[in-house]
């Protein structure tokens, strides 16, 4: 039986750790002082929920095309979600009837997309939020977690970034602490001294667009 994202986050644990690999993207968005945050892919929610929950941002909205963790989310958030939304980003008819928000927020799902799908979501969003802020495992990411993910350079997404009109952007390297993955990473290399240096490596990219 194919896996689903239903059935992947039917055993994904919550962790505070999460929250604080990614925290360098998560400051990314709330230096913002957003009103109003849509979370694209949003799986487990857990990032836009510590914004919600830590920094008290007056809508958060969620995205998903899976029914099922949709419905997940609405049993578990209603009180604190104003708008839950199910679409496929790839198709422009799907996302029409989505409010305006501040900024669009997603970890972990642009590098699901080829290159031609990955500008396509970017302009889509054109008219429906501010900034769109991102992040995705670097080329340096030491293994395929699930799906189809396209590890990408800091320059590859800046190339790709290049070819859409009218955005501002950057494309940063952050310092996470994702020691597990680093130490699948580390056990590849043969060179001792390249292997330390690894740890020192960034496993992932934030991305920043302002729409002009």
């Amino acid at each position: 039986m194919k896996k689903t994202w239903a059935k992947y986050y039917e055993s994904y644990q919550p962790n505070k750790l999460n929250i604080l690999l990614h925290f360098h993207y998560l400051i990314s968005i709330i230096i913002l002082n957003p009103k109003s945050i849509l979370e694209i892919g949003c799986g487990s929610a857990e990032h836009s929920m510590f914004i919600k929950k830590a920094f008290n941002r007056k809508k958060i909205s969620f995205l998903d095309n899976d029914k099922i963790i949709l419905k997940k989310a609405k049993k578990k958030y209603s009180k604190l979600v104003n708008s839950f939304y199910e679409a496929d980003i790839l198709n422009k008819k799907m996302i029409q009837g989505i409010h305006h928000h501040d900024i669009a927020m997603s970890q972990g799902l642009m590098e699901h997309f080829n290159d031609d799908e990955f500008i396509k979501v970017i302009k889509n969003f054109r008219g429906k939020v501010k900034y769109f802020i991102f992040s995705i495992p670097s080329n340096y990411y030491p293994t395929i977690d699930f799906g189809n993910e396209i590890l990408r350079s800091k320059q590859e997404i800046k190339n790709i970034l290049s070819n859409i009109d009218r955005i501002d952007f950057s494309v940063k390297n952050y310092l996470d602490i994702g020691f597990k993955t680093k130490l699948i990473g580390a056990k590849k290399i043969n060179n001792p001294f390249l292997k330390i240096l690894y740890f020192f490596k960034s496993n992932h990219l934030l991305i920043k667009i302002k729409y002009l």
